[in-house]
C-alpha cells in the first residue's frame, strides 16, 4: 500500500472517530446526579438483554464499581460499539441487542471513565477469553480521545488474531468501573441504596433476572433472588427473596396494553407508603425523575414512549414530533387509571391503611409548561372525582368517603404538642366523621393537594363555633384540659380574634362568653367570688375563669369594684319587708361577707356575727382580708343591717317559749350595743325586738316599764281583764317590757302598782255596787281584801277596796247558801280547816279534788273486784256440791290473785278441769277486753275454759251499795258465760302465734289485747246453764 493510500485510510478513520469521541465528550459534560442513580439500571438493562435467565453480581471497593453478569459474550460488533460507544441495533438481525451500549450507557461513566473488560469473545470456532481489557475515555480535549479509541479499538482487533480458543464462554462479562475522582466514589457509594430501593420492583417486572448479588466494601453480601410469582384472585405475587427473607411485590396488570400497576401493600390486607425516592413510573427499570408523579403506585409499560433522559413520558407539548407518543403515553395512563379505581373501589373496606392508596398530586404548577399543567390538572380532577365517592377514610367509627368526611385544616396542625388535645375537642362534635387521629395530617396533606374545593375542611372557626353551642365548661368535664390548650394553640398562632367572635371563654361560672364580656379578676380571692356567685351572680359572670387566664387583653376588676357593687346589689333587692327573709344560700353569703376583717374581728359586727350563726346553727369562722374598701369606711354595713332585719324577722317567727328557753340571743344582742348603735336606729325603732314579760317580741312604742310591779298584782290584773270586752288590756305582761331590756326602751314611759290597781277598780265600780255579791268579780275582791289584809303595800294600790273591805264582807256573809258553807268548814278540826285553806290556794284546786275523788273510787273497785270473783266461784263451788251430793274432798274453786290467763280453777282430784276468767263491765263507754295471756289459755282449752262477763254498768249508780255484792242473786240476771270462747278466738289467734318468735317474720307484741263486743256476750250462757254443763263433767 502507498504512503499516500495509508495516509488515507488512518486520516478516515480519525475522522470516524472524532465524531465518536465528540459525542462520548458532550455525553460526559451533561453527566448528574440523575445519570448517576440511572447508570446502575442502564447495567442492569443490558445484562438482562443479552441473557435468558440472568444473574448479576455487583461489588464495591473504595477503588472500584464491578459489575458482573452470566449473559451473552462479546462478539467483535458489540466490543467496536462499546468502543466507539454506539448501539449495535444498527447492526442488522440483532434484535436481542437492542439498547446495548447506546446513549443510555454513557451515564455508566458516572462511576469512572476508565473501564477494564473481562470475559469472552465470540470467533466462529470458539471463544476468546480475555481479562482487563481497558476501555479508556480520560482525555483532555477530543484530540486525545480519538487517539486512544483508535488504539483500543486496534486491540480489540488484535483478540481477534488469537487462536487460544475455548469451547464454552466465560461465565461472567465483568465490567470494572475504576474510580478516579470524589464524584465518581460518591456515586458508586450511592449505587447500593438505590439497588436496595428499586431491585424487587425491577426483577418482579424483567422476567428474565433471576438473582442479584451486591457485595459491598466491607465483604458484606445480600442476594436478591426471584422465586416463582404465582396469582391471588387478580393480584400477581411476586417472592422476592432477600438473604433468604421474602419481600411480597403485589401487582395487577392488564394484558392488551401490557400495563402493570405495583400495589403498595405489605400484605393483601394493609397498604404501605412507597419510599418517597423510589420512581413511580418503570419501563422495566425506573425512569427517575418521576419519583413525584403524583400517586403512591408503580406503574410499568414496556409501551411506555419515555424522554431523552429517562426522566418521565411523553404527556402533552407543542412539539409535532412527540404527538403520536404523548396520545400513546397518555391512553396508557388511562388504562393504568382503570386499574388502580377498580382495584380500590373494590378492596376499599378491607385493606388497613387504605388512605395511603389516596395520594393524588399530579404536578398543575409547571413553569414555562401551561400545556401539561392543563393535563395534569384534568387527570387530577378525574383521578379525585373517583377517589372521593370510595370508603377511604378510616374513622373511628365505619369508613366513609372523603366527601363525607369532616379534613383538618392546615391551621390546625402547626404545632405537634397540641395535636392530641385538638383532636380531642374536634372528636367531641364531629366524632365518626374524621380520620383517625395518627392519619389526620396525612389526609389533610392529601385533600389539601386533590385541590377540591367541595370537600370539608375543620377550621378554628368551625370549632369555634361549636364550643359556643356547647354553651359551657361542663360540657368538657373530661376534656378540659385539652380545651385549654387548645385556646393556647390560638394565642401561640395569633388566632386571637377568634375570641371576641364567639362566646368561647370561661366564666367563673363555666358559661361562656366573648373576650370582651369578661374582666381579669386581678386580687379577687375565692371566697369573694363564692360571695359573688349567691348574692351577685351577674358580676361572677363577668370573671374569667382563673385556669383560663392566658394572656388576653381583659379589663380588670378589683376588690374595691367588688364591695360597691355587691352593696348596691343589697341595697337593692333587700329594701322592701317582703324581702327581710334571706333564702338559707343568700344568708350563708352574706354571713361570710360580713366576717372578712382586716386582721383583728372586734367590735359590733364580730358580737353580731356571733349571735346570728349560733341563732342559725352556722359556723363562719372569721376571714381576713385586707383592702376591700380604699377609706377604710363600714362597707360591711349594708349587709350586716340586713343580717340583722332577717335575725329579728327569724326571731319574730318562734313563739314565746322558744325565746323563753333561748333567752340568751336576746341577752347577748343588748350586750352586743345592737340596741343603742347608732347606725340600727332605723330598725330597732320599727322592729319587734324588745321581749315583754310574756317572752313575746314587740316593738319599743307598744312597751312600757314596769316599775316594780308584783307578780300577783299583775295575775290578779289579767284575771280581772281576762273575761272583760277590752282585752287590750290583756295580759298586762304584754304590755310592759321584760325587765333586763328596759333601759334600751326609746322612752321612758313606765307602769305602776297604783296605776293597775286605778285600772282595776274602775272596772270593779265598787262605789256603784250595791249588792256586792252580785258582782262577777266577787272572787277578785275577796281576795284582794285578803292581800290587803296580809300587806298593808296593797292599801295604796287599792284605796277604795280598802276603805269598803268591812262592808264588802258583811254582804258576802249574809248570803245564806254561802253561810252554810262557812259554817260546815268552821265546823272542822282545826288542822282540817288549814288543809282546805292550802288547797284552796292552788290555781288546780277543783282538779285536786277531782283526782283524789277518782283515785278513791277505783280502789273500792279493786277490793270489789276480787271479792266480787270469790262470790261467784264460791257460789259456783256451793250449787256443785249439792247437786252431785256424794263426796267431793277433792273437789275445790279457787279465785287466783296473780294473773295466770284466768281469774277461777276448778280442780278435781288435784287436777285443774276447767278455767274461769271473769269481766265486770262497769261503765258503758268501756268495752270488755281480753289479755293475750287469756286469749291464749282460751285457745289452748278450749273446752276447759269459759268467760264469765257480768253486766254491772247501770247497777245501784252512785249508792254506797254498788260495789257491796254479797248475794249473787241479787246480780244473777247479769251474768252471762261464754263457754265456746275459745274456739271463737282461735282463728284470730292462729295467724298470730303462727309467726310468734320467727325471726325475720312480722309479728305482733305480747300486749295485745282482744276486745269482745256486747253483741257476742250477750250470746253466752246463764249461770244456770253453766253450773249443770259442769256437774256432768265431773260425772264423766
Amino acid at each position: 500500500m502507498s504512503e499516500a493510500k495509508e495516509k488515507a485510510k488512518k486520516e478516515a478513520a480519525r475522522i470516524d472517530m472524532k465524531q465518536h469521541a465528540n459525542k462520548l465528550i458532550q455525553g460526559f459534560e451533561k453527566l448528574d446526579g440523575t445519570d448517576a442513580k440511572r447508570a446502575i439500571w442502564e447495567l442492569l438493562q443490558n445484562a438482562v438483554d443479552v441473557s435468558e435467565n440472568c444473574e448479576i453480581i455487583i461489588s464495591i471497593t473504595d477503588k472500584s464499581l464491578i459489575f458482573q453478569h452470566n449473559g451473552k459474550p462479546f462478539t467483535t460488533t458489540t466490543l467496536n460499539s462499546l468502543i466507539k460507544q454506539v448501539s449495535s441495533k444498527a447492526s442488522q438481525n440483532n434484535d436481542d441487542e437492542v439498547g446495548q451500549y447506546g446513549t443510555g450507557f454513557i451515564t455508566t461513566h458516572s462511576f469512572g471513565k476508565k473501564i477494564l473488560l473481562s470475559g469472552s469473545l465470540k470467533k466462529e470456532e470458539g471463544y476468546i477469553y480475555f481479562d482487563n481489557f481497558e476501555i479508556d475515555r480520560t482525555a483532555k480535549d477530543s484530540d486525545e480521545l480519538i487517539e486512544k479509541l483508535i488504539i483500543q479499538q486496534e486491540k480489540a482487533f488484535d483478540l481477534i488474531d488469537i487462536n487460544d480458543t475455548k469451547e464454552e464462554p466465560s461465565k461472567f462479562t465483568t465490567f470494572e468501573y475504576l474510580v478516579a475522582t470524589d464524584l465518581e466514589k460518591e456515586n458508586v457509594e450511592k449505587v447500593i441504596d438505590e439497588l436496595n430501593l428499586a431491585l424487587p420492583y425491577v426483577m418482579s417486572l424483567n422476567d428474565k433476572l433471576i438473582k442479584v448479588t451486591i457485595i459491598d466494601k466491607n465483604k458484606k453480601e445480600t442476594i436478591f433472588k426471584k422465586n416463582k410469582g404465582y396469582f391471588e384472585n387478580t393480584i400477581k405475587v411476586t417472592p422476592i427473596l432477600i438473604n433468604s427473607i421474602e419481600k411480597i411485590i403485589y401487582s395487577i396488570s392488564e394484558a392488551e396494553s401490557k400495563i402493570v400497576v405495583i400495589l403498595p401493600l405489605e400484605n393483601p390486607n394493609k397498604a404501605i407508603s412507597f419510599d418517597p425516592k423510589l420512581a413511580k413510573l418503570f419501563l422495566y427499570y425506573p425512569l427517575i425523575g418521576t419519583e413525584n408523579f403524583g400517586f403512591n403506585f408503580i406503574v410499568h409499560s414496556k409501551q411506555f414512549a419515555p424522554t431523552e433522559p429517562r426522566d418521565g413520558i411523553h404527556l402533552r407539548s407543542n412539539n409535532d414530533q412527540t404527538q403520536e407518543k404523548e396520545k400513546s403515553n397518555r391512553e396508557l395512563l388511562e388504562v393504568a387509571f382503570t386499574l388502580i379505581s377498580n382495584f380500590i373501589k373494590e378492596n376499599a373496606n378491607i385493606i388497613d391503611n387504605i388512605h395511603l392508596l389516596s395520594k393524588i398530586n399530579f404536578n398543575t404548577n409547571i413553569p414555562n409548561n401551561s400545556i401539561l399543567c392543563v393535563y395534569f390538572k384534568e387527570l387530577k380532577e378525574k383521578w379525585v372525582n373517583n377517589f372521593k365517592s370510595y370508603p377511604l377514610v378510616e374513622t373511628n367509627g365505619e369508613r366513609i368517603c372523603p366527601e363525607d368526611a369532616f379534613l383538618f385544616s392546615e391551621e390546625l396542625l402547626k404545632d405537634d404538642t397540641y395535636f392530641d388535645s385538638i383532636y380531642t375537642i374536634v372528636n367531641l362534635f364531629w366524632k365518626n366523621e374524621i380520620p383517625q387521629k395518627h392519619i389526620v395530617k396525612e389526609w389533610t396533606k392529601y385533600i389539601t393537594e386533590w385541590e377540591d374545593t367541595t370537600l370539608n375542611f375543620i377550621d378554628i372557626t368551625s370549632i369555634a363555633e361549636e364550643i359556643e353551642k356547647s354553651e359551657t365548661l361542663s360540657f368538657y368535664e373530661e376534656t378540659k384540659e385539652d380545651l385549654k390548650n387548645f385556646y393556647t394553640y390560638l394565642i401561640k398562632y395569633n388566632h386571637t380574634e377568634i375570641f371576641n367572635q364567639y362566646k368561647i371563654l370561661p366564666n367563673i361560672k363555666n358559661d361562656f362568653c366573648q373576650q370582651s364580656q369578661l374582666k381579669s379578676c386581678l386580687d379577687i380571692d375565692d371566697v369573694l367570688i363564692d360571695i359573688a356567685n349567691v348574692i351577685i351572680p351577674d358580676i361572677s359572670k363577668k370573671f374569667l375563669a382563673k385556669d383560663f387566664k392566658f394572656e388576653l387583653n381583659l379589663d380588670s376588676y378589683e376588690r374595691k369594684d367588688f364591695v360597691k357593687d355587691i352593696n348596691a346589689k343589697i341595697a337593692e333587692n333587700y329594701k322592701s319587708e317582703n324581702n327581710f327573709l334571706l333564702a338559707s344560700e343568700t344568708l350563708s353569703a352574706m354571713i361570710k361577707y360580713c366576717s372578712i376583717f382586716p386582721d383583728t374581728s372586734k367590735g359590733i359586727r364580730a358580737d353580731l356575727l356571733s349571735i346570728i350563726n349560733d341563732f342559725f346553727g352556722l359556723k363562719q369562722p372569721i376571714i381576713n382580708i385586707r383592702n376591700l374598701s380604699d377609706d377604710g369606711s363600714n362597707w360591711w354595713l349594708t349587709a350586716l343591717k340586713c343580717l340583722l332585719r332577717n335575725f329579728i324577722y327569724e326571731l319574730n317567727k318562734k313563739d314565746n317559749e322558744w325565746i323563753k328557753s333561748n333567752f340568751d340571743f336576746l341577752t347577748k344582742l343588748s350586750e352586743s350595743g345592737a340596741y343603742t348603735y347608732s347606725d340600727f336606729k332605723d330598725i330597732i325603732s320599727i322592729f319587734k325586738i324588745f321581749p315583754n314579760q310574756q317572752f313575746d317580741l314587740c316593738t319599743g312604742t307598744n312597751l312600757k316599764i314596769d316599775n316594780n310591779i308584783s307578780e300577783k298584782l299583775k295575775d290578779l290584773y289579767d284575771e280581772i281583764f281576762k273575761n272583760n270586752s277590752d282585752t287590750s288590756k290583756y295580759p298586762i305582761r304584754n304590755f310592759l317590757i321584760h325587765n333586763d331590756f328596759k333601759d334600751f326602751l326609746p322612752h321612758k314611759e313606765e307602769k305602776t302598782s297604783e296605776s293597775l290597781g286605778q285600772e282595776i277598780e274602775s272596772l270593779l265600780k265598787i262605789q256603784d255596787n250595791t249588792n256586792i255579791n252580785q258582782s262577777p268579780y266577787i272572787k277578785q275582791i275577796l281576795e284582794i281584801i285578803k292581800l290587803i289584809s296580809d300587806n298593808p303595800e296593797w292599801k295604796k294600790y287599792f284605796p277604795i277596796i280598802e276603805s269598803k273591805k268591812a262592808s264588802i264582807m258583811l254582804d258576802r256573809i249574809s248570803d245564806s247558801e254561802t253561810k252554810e258553807d262557812l259554817f260546815s268548814i268552821i265546823g272542822l278540826e282545826k288542822e282540817k280547816i288549814s288543809l282546805l285553806g292550802k288547797l284552796s290556794k292552788k290555781d288546780n284546786f277543783e282538779k285536786i279534788i277531782k283526782l283524789g275523788t277518782e283515785l278513791l273510787e277505783e280502789e273500792e273497785y279493786k277490793k270489789t273486784d276480787f271479792q266480787f270473783k270469790k262470790t261467784i266461784g264460791t257460789h259456783i263451788e256451793k250449787l256443785v256440791r249439792e247437786e252431785i251430793k256424794v263426796d267431793l274432798k277433792t273437789f275445790e274453786v279457787k279465785v287466783q290473785e296473780e294473773q295466770g290467763g284466768q281469774d277461777i280453777t276448778i280442780k278435781y282430784k288435784g287436777e285443774i278441769i276447767y278455767y274461769i276468767e271473769v269481766k265486770s263491765r262497769w261503765d258503758s263507754k268501756n268495752s270488755v277486753t281480753m289479755s293475750s295471756t287469756q286469749m291464749k289459755k282460751a285457745v289452748e282449752n278450749q273446752t276447759e275454759y269459759s268467760l264469765c262477763c257480768v253486766d254491772m254498768t247501770d247497777y245501784k249508780v252512785g249508792t254506797e251499795e254498788r260495789y257491796k255484792v254479797s248475794d249473787i242473786n241479787e246480780i244473777r240476771d247479769r251474768i252471762y258465760i261464754l263457754s265456746d270462747i275459745g274456739s271463737k278466738i282461735e282463728p284470730i289467734l292462729k295467724g298470730i302465734l303462727s309467726v310468734k318468735d320467727k325471726e325475720n317474720e312480722i309479728s305482733i307484741s305480747e300486749d295485745y289485747r282482744g276486745v269482745i263486743p256486747q253483741a257476742i256476750i250477750k250470746e253466752g250462757g246463764s249461770l244456770d246453764s253453766f253450773i249443770e254443763m259442769l256437774i256432768k263433767k265431773l260425772a264423766n
